[in-house]
């Protein structure tokens, strides 16, 4: 229950496919957060919804224990994702504020860098401003 944590903690782990994610303390992670997978979360709680539009949802499944992706576990369901995350694992790498696993995490705005155009291969990605290669 996402309410209970903002609500009772002071730090939050996130966890994906039973890897952390990121960490970092309830305010940041609830306004800004850095891994593509914390905002979808956030942006499918029922109770951050400010109007009467179907929640967000994320597309795919969380991949099993027997049928890991060689990349990013995320990045099969990460609008963001491009072929180094496919490729390559990240890892967890601390920041400022906490620590994320994310080659190209989240800026302060909640914005990452745009995904690449079709058809382009990692080298058209550009790290998003404060991020960079993990």
């Amino acid at each position: 229950d996402m309410g209970v944590v903002a609500e009772t903690a002071q730090r939050v782990t996130v966890m994906y496919a039973g890897q952390q994610v990121e960490e970092r303390g309830v305010d940041l992670l609830f306004s800004r957060p850095r891994h593509p997978y914390t905002a979808a979360l956030l942006d499918a709680l029922p109770e951050r919804s400010t109007s009467r539009r179907r929640l967000a949802t994320i597309p795919g499944v969380v991949p099993g224990a027997l049928d890991r992706p060689a990349g990013c576990l995320f990045a099969p369901r990460c609008r963001h994702a491009d072929d180094r995350c496919h490729a390559e694992r990240p890892a967890l790498v601390p920041d400022a504020t906490g620590a994320v696993r994310c080659f190209y995490p989240l800026g302060g705005a909640g914005d990452a860098a745009p995904p690449p155009a079709a058809g382009s291969g990692a080298a058209a990605r550009e790290p998003a401003p404060g991020g960079g290669p993990s």
